[in-house]
């Protein structure tokens, strides 16, 4: 397993050297399923402008809802977040969907069936891309899905081995403008998932943070709400890498 790991980080490693020399300031290989879990956090915190993010798989499973949790926290500090994904294979509840449209997430989908386009059925988009501020590309084989960074047990499945590159430099603007101008081409359409009136309002959610020991309340949270109103994201302990120095618990919406 471990040497199956290496041979595709060592040969994604090299492609990507050899078709963009001159546009990357530094790579590093993502080769363990922490790095690359950790790696997505960084970004995330780290984004001061912009977020975007395509993957082909967006699952239904406790990881993906932690991850979809951070982006929604990065949204909520005022960081524009956009997301591509595969209409076949995003998973992501449409309640879910709903929430993070609420709280300024952008989410479009990749040729969603239509009667008018029956050729997208077979023309999907395998992209597996996060950029933040234009400065800082995530790219690899990784989908959002647990199975993707060790908790396949989440969902009783088994692992991917994989890997990914976190790149810097000109090669992270020329993924910017490829991912920008997918979003502005007719391929995509915004998600129409809606909230019903009994999930709303969705931007008055209690989240905690935790620093350390201490945990702080957002300060829109209402005194008292139903806990049957909306989608709940929690952040299950066994995603936790340990050194994830901010956490976001829990991240629920009601």
């Amino acid at each position: 397993m471990t040497r199956a790991r290496s041979h595709v980080a060592l040969g994604l490693g090299l492609a990507l050297l050899a078709a963009l020399p001159a546009l990357a300031d530094g790579v590093r290989i993502l080769e363990t399923d922490r790095e690359a879990a950790e790696a997505r956090v960084e970004l995330a915190l780290g984004a001061r402008e912009e977020l975007l993010l395509s993957a082909f798989i967006f699952g239904n499973d406790p990881f993906t809802f932690t991850s979809l949790g951070l982006l929604r926290e990065t949204a909520r500090r005022g960081v524009r977040v956009k997301i591509i994904a595969d209409a076949q294979w995003n998973a992501i509840p449409r309640a879910v969907q709903a929430h993070l449209l609420a709280e300024g997430v952008e989410i479009r989908d990749y040729h969603p069936f239509r009667l008018d386009r029956l050729h997208w059925v077979s023309r999907r988009m395998h992209d597996k891309l996060a950029v933040a501020d234009g400065r800082t590309l995530l790219a690899g084989g990784r989908n959002l899905q647990s199975t993707y960074f060790g908790f396949g047990h989440q969902i009783s499945a088994h692992n991917y081995v994989d890997c990914d590159l976190l790149v810097e430099g000109e090669a992270a603007r020329e993924a910017q403008r490829y991912f920008l101008a997918l979003w502005e081409s007719p391929d995509v359409r915004p998600s129409t998932a809606r909230a019903s009136a009994r999930a709303r309002p969705a931007r008055s959610a209690r989240v905690g943070t935790r620093y350390g020991d201490s945990t702080t309340t957002d300060s829109r949270a209402p005194s008292s709400r139903s806990r049957s109103s909306s989608p709940t994201l929690r952040a299950p302990a066994s995603a936790s890498t340990g050194s994830w120095r901010k956490r976001t618990t829990p991240l629920s919406t009601s």
